[in-house]
């Protein structure tokens, strides 16, 4: 045998060994693809009474043992949640900072999970929500193994916050992130702000802060926006829609002193919705709101979605089972879903209504009360 034909002979099984073991690694995938299907819930490393490992946690383990980084970027891309967010994960352990690209694209993610990540609460969240607790904390379900380990350096993290506050469909995270800026006591002067969130535009940083919690000293820096010629005029307009959300004497009168009409009715329309709603507010017993019924179909009528967080969270009250007090909130619902056009500028800080009435829709709606909002958002 020639040394040529020593080399025919030897090629061919070594490429068809490749093959099969390329075929044996791709059925491997295919099964722990299957495996990761058949979650539904992202729990962590202890979880339970006992504190045992959660499935999720466990098979994380072996897909990170066995995979790289184009398997964990195509499970990031995948078309089930809970598998985007095996992805997010894997991609955060091996990866570190490099996947925080990756994970802020995400932040926007409205595919809803399951979330334990550790303990025995469990909660329904989304794969943004998920995407931005490992930007924090890429060790956010392996708590035991280290950390916090975060990805983005904690100089950035209130730029972080702000860029979620600024986005309209990473709603879901906004409480979160709104008490993050506020325990971090940002600077209200817009040049520090500037400089401490370098990528996001004037009018993104004036329109997250105005989402958060109106408070004496945002007031005076969104009247300072408001009036201040150097900045251009979306940053301005945020500004007025965020003074809107505050109902004091104050902001109204520096909205009228804007000029801008619809700025005046925003903020007129917050404090008839806080008269209807204040004997609501004060009412703490069950039996106090079926006295109060009438009141409360009255402050269950709205058009605005200034209106939308609180009712939002009064869905559950026990008098909701009243069909007049059910009718009022949905056809409030469906009335703001008809407006959703009227707030679609970028730096307006209603924009997120679309997302706020899906969530809505698709949470404790009835299937013909969800068809009746989903129809007036199209």
């Amino acid at each position: 045998m020639t040394h040529g034909d020593t080399g025919r002979d030897t090629v061919g099984p070594v490429r068809a060994l490749a093959l099969i073991l390329l075929a044996a690694a791709a059925a491997h995938a295919d099964d722990l693809r299957t495996e990761l299907a058949a979650l539904s819930c992202v729990d962590g490393a202890a979880v339970s009474d006992d504190g045992r490992p959660g499935r999720f946690y466990l098979l994380s383990k072996r897909i990170l043992a066995q995979g790289d980084a184009a398997l964990f970027a195509r499970l990031a891309a995948d078309e089930r949640p809970v598998t985007r967010a095996m992805g997010l994960y894997c991609l955060a352990r091996t990866e570190g900072a490099k996947a925080a690209a990756t994970l802020r694209q995400h932040l926007g993610d409205r595919g809803r999970i399951e979330y334990m990540p550790g303990g025995c609460l469990v909660w329904t969240t989304t794969v943004g929500a998920f995407a931005r607790e490992l930007l924090l904390n890429a060790d956010c379900i392996a708590w035991r193994e280290g950390g916090p380990r975060p990805l983005v350096p904690e100089k950035e993290h209130l730029a972080l916050e702000l860029d979620v506050l600024a986005r309209d469909e990473c709603t879901d995270l906004h409480e979160n992130a709104a008490r993050a800026v506020r325990d971090a006591e940002p600077p209200l002067d817009r040049r520090k702000l500037a400089a401490l969130c370098p990528g996001l535009e004037a009018w993104q940083v004036v329109k997250a802060l105005g989402r958060t919690t109106p408070r004496p000293e945002l007031r005076a820096f969104l009247q300072r926006c408001l009036k201040d010629a150097d900045l251009d005029a979306a940053a301005r307009r945020a500004a007025a829609s965020a003074l809107t959300r505050d109902p004091s004497d104050a902001s109204l009168a520096a909205l009228r002193g804007f000029g801008e009409a619809r700025f005046v009715a925003d903020a007129e329309a917050r404090r008839a919705h806080d008269a209807r709603m204040a004997p609501v507010r004060a009412e703490t017993t069950w039996r106090g709101m079926e006295r109060i019924r009438k009141k409360v179909v009255l402050a269950f009528t709205a058009e605005h979605p200034l209106a939308l967080p609180e009712l939002e969270g009064r869905r559950s009250l026990a008098i909701l089972g009243h069909q007049d007090v059910r009718a009022a909130l949905v056809g409030s619902f469906v009335r703001i879903a008809g407006r959703a056009p009227d707030f679609a500028e970028p730096w307006d800080t209603y924009g997120d209504v679309r997302f706020r009435l899906e969530r809505i829709a698709d949470g404790r709606l009835e299937p013909d009360e969800r068809a009746q909002v989903r129809a007036a958002l199209r």
